[in-house]
């Protein structure tokens, strides 16, 4: 709070210091309405010096005996403190010495898509399988990460006093973590990575197998099945989402950016969008509607060369999808995919397993989104069938292409609106 027009410049310097601190965030600065018209009367407060934490010999010789004894190792990265040389030094650490990596919820962008080092994702949308990972693990290495409710699948995962759990994290207090903290390293990721050619694990087991069936079981996950391991036959006037993935992802560059907000549909490009730069998947973690556009146009004005792929779903879309027409103003090209099943999806679900009958409010009467999107000035145009998919794709890239925004709206239907086999944890 600004109590003291004096003490404004100091305020702030404390609130950005405390803002870029430890588990990094939003910090609020309350100006009082008779403080507001009055002149500062001092001098601009210099930013204060950040720490971004630092790599011990204890912490390395802790870290190298876990790891040379381990059988099963696994990394789980996330969190903050990511730059792209930072996640292309743990990608080759963990390639080198075949440790399987586990991406965070929403945080599949530090390890390349197509890296055998790449073992998928935890929370929602994640494999069966791939949690196993998690509970065999005989260490874990967290890198920026930590064990919240999400990817412990609401702290049910990785139980037990006596895991090893090595944290690599500045926030000091790590609340709300499952299981044990075995040791803390006080450092960002991107100031660990420059301290892991210091880490030697000539002696380490043999963990090539364990690496190897990691990597398989997110490949099969990963990738998007043939025809005729999809969808049974549709509802006339719905389209296959796996159709839609497969032309989609055929025309991504290596640069391609996700974003997406919350809904069922955020469950399509966790699972099947390649993200092969960091940082190439924007998305809330808490379940924030209403994020897709607003991000997808914000990441195009700050990197304009990028392709930029919003999901929305058509709740979600109810929330910021207006903003359709500043992207048109300010010039913004952007491909937004909307998943509409007419339906609050993820509620819906969440309704149908607690109070199985008795669903309220989630079922939705949507308006034409195509024809609204083009009153706002962008290309839009819907598909319902799946033979129009790959021309209504081929137009879509086009029209993205010669510089518009664009809506490829996908009618799909309510029972198969999430891929197979994806655990709502």
């Amino acid at each position: 709070m600004i109590d003291d027009p004096a003490r404004a410049s100091r305020v702030v310097a404390d609130a950005i210091h405390l803002a870029n601190s430890g588990r990094r965030g939003p910090v609020v600065v309350g100006l009082p309405e008779d403080i507001i018209e009055e002149a500062y009367p001092g001098e601009i407060a210099s930013p204060f010096a950040l720490s971004r934490g630092a790599v011990s010999d204890d912490d390395i010789r802790v870290i190298t005996e876990a790891l040379s004894s381990a059988d099963r190792p696994l990394i789980f990265e996330g969190g903050q403190g990511w730059s792209q040389d930072a996640a292309d030094v743990w990608q080759r650490f963990a390639e080198a010495h075949q440790i399987p990596v586990l991406n965070d919820m929403r945080s599949s962008d530090k390890i390349h898509f197509d890296s055998p080092a790449n073992a998928g994702w935890l929370g929602a949308a994640r494999n069966e399988d791939t949690a196993q990972l998690l509970e065999d693990a005989d260490v874990l290495l967290l890198v920026g990460a930590k064990l919240w409710d999400k990817p412990t699948d609401n702290y049910s995962l990785r139980q037990g006093l006596n895991r090893t759990n090595i944290v690599i994290s500045t926030d000091a207090d790590q609340l709300a973590t499952s299981g044990a903290i075995t040791h803390h390293v006080l450092a960002d990721p991107s100031i660990a990575a420059q301290e892991l050619g210091r880490i030697d694990l000539t002696n380490k087991p043999d963990t090539s197998e364990w690496f190897t069936r990691a990597r398989a079981l997110h490949e099969d996950f990963s990738s998007i099945p043939p025809a005729d391991e999809r969808f049974p036959e549709l509802p006339e006037g719905t389209v296959d989402m796996y159709a839609v993935m497969e032309e989609l992802t055929a025309r991504l560059d290596e640069s391609a950016l996700v974003t997406y907000g919350a809904g069922n549909h955020c469950f399509w490009p966790q699972r099947f969008f390649p993200t092969r730069r960091f940082p190439s998947m924007l998305a809330t973690r808490l379940g924030a509607m209403g994020y897709s556009i607003a991000s997808a146009m914000a990441a195009k004005l700050a990197d304009p060369q990028r392709t930029v792929v919003a999901f929305t779903g058509d709740g979600e879309l109810m929330m910021n999808g207006q903003e359709l027409v500043t992207a048109v103003r300010y010039n913004t090209p952007m491909l937004v995919v909307l998943v509409d099943n007419e339906l609050y999806g993820t509620i819906r679900a969440n309704q149908e397993k607690t109070s199985p009958g008795r669903v309220s409010g989630t079922q939705l009467v949507n308006p034409d989104s195509a024809e609204w999107a083009r009153s706002m000035g962008a290309w839009a145009e819907t598909v319902e069938r799946n033979e129009e998919v790959p021309g209504t794709i081929e137009r879509a890239f086009q029209k993205l292409d010669d510089g518009h925004v664009v809506l490829l709206h996908a009618k799909v239907d309510q029972d198969h609106a999430t891929p197979e086999g994806s655990a709502e944890a």
